[in-house]
């Protein structure tokens, strides 16, 4: 009876993946009645599987993705390279002078940290002061380019502030990308190079660059969060625990015996559940990237209309810029 209800059930869970991509795609159709009051035209439901992907696709890899790739891009400090001829125009001392006031102005950006020992420091502890730091950096070292000892020396203490700080860590799912490219390796199996199949690799790349998390963030997080396991590591680690289950059984006043039968039904039902439940994470890849997007990026995404001139516009007098 458990092996007729076990292949019964796995009948019908292939049967409903199978099916699940074609059923989404389906139009209601609705009879036409003419002059029947009787029947009243059925409203459409909404298939919120197929708005979840369209959300994580659409906006994850065609939106958040550039953006998240150039921040990652532009996110290093420039090095010093040849001055522009304008910059070539101003004196030493007026470009050691400039590069003085962006130093004192991020110096008072950054926040204040008081030591055990009563020292203090300073650091970069969110997104903003990052990019202040960055774009004042970059503009000292790519048009002022100090000849002082001191600022030259106090600029690169602010490099090796910035980053150290804001150095990424790859904190997102190991699970949730082996179940994305265990999906992407079904699909080129299934159906070759499609352009679903090139979104999905996108997506894949997405969530690894998305989950990329500043030291500065996973410090707060530590902080308010500790360090407790994830939704979905939880529930697969849940599930391959279950799965190693060892069942006994005693008839009469024999010994105890081993039921491998509960333990063969049960295993293949977990298997089961796991692979549906990698289809689903696979599936929803981008939409965990766009996620770890907006709690990783949401203030420190570099956009390209940004530059470290129009920086200097805004923050001082634009009469020196």
């Amino acid at each position: 009876m458990k092996k007729t209800m076990l292949v019964a059930t796995i009948l019908i869970a292939t049967y409903a993946i199978s099916t699940a991509s074609v059923i989404s795609q389906q139009e209601t159709i609705e009879p036409v009645q003419q002059n029947d009051q009787t029947h009243p035209k059925k409203e459409k439901s909404i298939d919120w599987f197929q708005l979840i992907l369209s959300i994580g696709y659409l906006g994850g890899v065609f939106v958040a993705f550039p953006l998240v790739l150039y921040t990652n891009i532009k996110e290093k400090i420039q090095q010093p390279d040849s001055l522009s001829p304008v910059t070539q125009q101003l004196s030493e001392e007026l470009r050691n002078q400039k590069t003085a006031e962006i130093l004192a102005a991020i110096d008072e950006k950054l926040t204040i940290i008081t030591n055990d020992d009563g020292q203090e420091w300073i650091t970069i502890t969110n997104g903003r002061q990052a990019k202040f730091v960055k774009f004042g950096l970059d503009y000292i070292n790519k048009h002022l380019q100090p000849t002082d000892e001191t600022l030259v020396n106090r600029v690169k203490e602010f490099e090796e502030v910035y980053n150290e700080r804001t150095k990424r860590i790859f904190t997102g799912s190991k699970w949730v990308l082996g179940c994305a490219i265990g999906l992407g390796v079904l699909f080129f199996f299934l159906g070759g190079i499609s352009a679903f199949f090139f979104i999905h690799l996108l997506g894949i790349i997405f969530y690894f660059l998305a989950s990329r998390t500043p030291i500065y963030v996973i410090e707060k997080r530590m902080k308010y969060f500790g360090t407790t396991p994830g939704l979905i590591n939880t529930i697969i680690t849940t599930l391959l625990v279950a799965e190693g289950t060892k069942y006994y059984v005693k008839h009469g006043s024999g010994p105890w015996q081993r039921d491998y039968e509960t333990e063969l039904s049960n295993s293949m039902a977990t298997l089961l559940i796991l692979f549906v439940v990698a289809m689903l994470i696979g599936f929803c890849i981008a939409l965990l990237g766009l996620l770890n997007a907006i709690a990783n990026y949401f203030s420190s995404y570099i956009l390209p209309t940004e530059n470290e001139e129009k920086w200097y516009f805004k923050n001082f007098n634009p009469a020196l810029a």
